[in-house]
């Protein structure tokens, strides 16, 4: 793997922490189970990590499916996995429970039409990235606050999941992040011929799916879960913009308001994130201290990493110990 390179290098705050049995407002649902059976997940054995199934309200009203990950009685940092663009939490158990093994509290979660957060019937359900951005991740934030108000609060997005990860009001509470597969999705970033592909996804495939079906089908088109027409009416517009989601100005605004540690992981085989969609969305975030690090997986002797991988334990799992090192320093 080539050196990684770092820019905007500032020191991180210190750690805080609160107790695990810390009052939580917004409980709801909290079904807890032991994860594993008798094998080591990370750092500590598997019987002694602890998962909750959690509903998170909004302010607006939705209510988001989340599950914690937890193996110890005191949280001082917890990573809040974001998810990419119609892919369901459950992609990052196997990831959040290695890091809850590493002494990382992790929670992951559902946007609002996805997954554990997805209505019975999807046609006319209103949702759009911008909710799931200032409302949905919002809430997310606002209940690891409430939980632990003096945690160190880290992200984990991919794709999606950090493209929006600076457009919360509440964005300040945010200690660190780390990207994986990020890209900018404009089309003109992609070699031929898949900048035609995202060209017609983003001009036609989009928005006449969405206002034929009321919904966009890409369960269909074996690409990630079905989406809600307003978020996928306003990804085909973003894609059409050649600077994606920082084409829009308050978005441009916020992402450089970030001044935060930050590490991005991209793939030379992920076909979904090709290094110039990458390096522009990682622009962006320019007052960042961001390190990029670009991974060859032959060179690393991993298999095809593609655009999920990392997540997988048997691919990505050679990575796995130096970002949940970079997480616990950072």
């Amino acid at each position: 793997m080539p050196a990684p390179t770092l820019r905007n290098s500032r020191p991180p705050p210190r750690d805080q922490h609160r107790d695990l049995a810390a009052s939580d407002p917004n409980k709801g649902d909290d079904r807890r189970s032991r994860t594993g059976s008798g094998r080591h997940c990370g750092g500590v054995h598997a019987a002694l990590i602890t998962a909750s199934t959690l509903e998170i309200s909004t302010r607006d009203g939705a209510t988001l499916g989340a599950t914690l990950y937890v193996a110890t009685e005191v949280v001082r940092r917890v990573v809040v996995i974001n998810a990419a663009m119609g892919v369901p939490q459950r992609l990052y158990a196997q990831y959040a429970k290695y890091l809850a093994g590493h002494g990382l509290a992790a929670l992951t979660w559902d946007y609002r039409g996805i997954g554990r957060s997805a209505p019975k019937r999807l046609r006319g359900f209103a949702a759009d990235l911008d909710a799931w951005a200032e409302h949905d991740l919002a809430a997310v934030i606002d209940w690891v606050d409430r939980r632990w108000p003096d945690a160190r609060l880290l992200m984990v997005g991919q794709s999606l999941g950090g493209q929006i990860l600076s457009v919360p009001a509440n964005r300040d509470r945010i200690g660190a992040a780390m990207l994986v597969s990020c890209p900018s999705g404009h089309w003109g970033h992609w070699p031929a011929p898949g900048r035609y592909g995202m060209w017609s996804l983003a001009t036609l495939g989009l928005p006449v799916g969405a206002a034929v079906f009321g919904y966009f089908p890409a369960k269909r088109l074996r690409l990630g879960e079905d989406l809600p027409a307003g978020v996928a009416r306003q990804w085909a517009r973003w894609i059409r913009m050649p600077r994606y989601i920082a084409g829009e100005p308050r978005l441009r605004e916020r992402m450089a308001s970030l001044r935060i540690p930050m590490r991005a992981y991209s793939f030379t085989d992920d076909g979904y994130a090709p290094l110039a969609a990458v390096e522009s969305l990682i622009a962006e975030y320019a007052n960042a201290a961001l390190e990029h690090r670009r991974v060859d997986p032959s060179a690393r002797g991993m298999p095809q990493v593609g655009h999920h991988g990392f997540f997988r334990e048997r691919i990505g799992g050679v990575l796995w110990p130096e970002t949940a090192e970079w997480l616990s320093q950072v």
